[in-house]
């Protein structure tokens, strides 16, 4: 970490706090939400557990926060 980072007692950074409670709250409602669910998708219709679409739409918003940050720090 650089000098100018701010950090906990414990070195993590507030940033990296939040994005550990979102990523611990985010597995909770994965783990709980296993009932299967009806999803429609541009030309068909899938039977899935809800778990599985909540884990791909996660997985899908942390790529897509990846490559928005990457962008953003090589244009500074």
């Amino acid at each position: 970490m650089s000098e100018n980072t701010p950090t906990t007692r414990g070195g993590l950074a507030p940033r990296q706090i939040v994005a550990l409670v979102i990523a611990v709250a985010s597995l909770v409602l994965i783990a709980v939400n296993w009932v299967e669910t009806e999803v429609s998708l541009i030309f068909a219709q899938v039977t899935m557990p809800l778990a599985i679409l909540l884990a791909v739409v996660f997985l899908g918003g942390m790529a897509t926060g990846a490559l928005v940050t990457r962008r953003r720090a090589k244009r500074s």
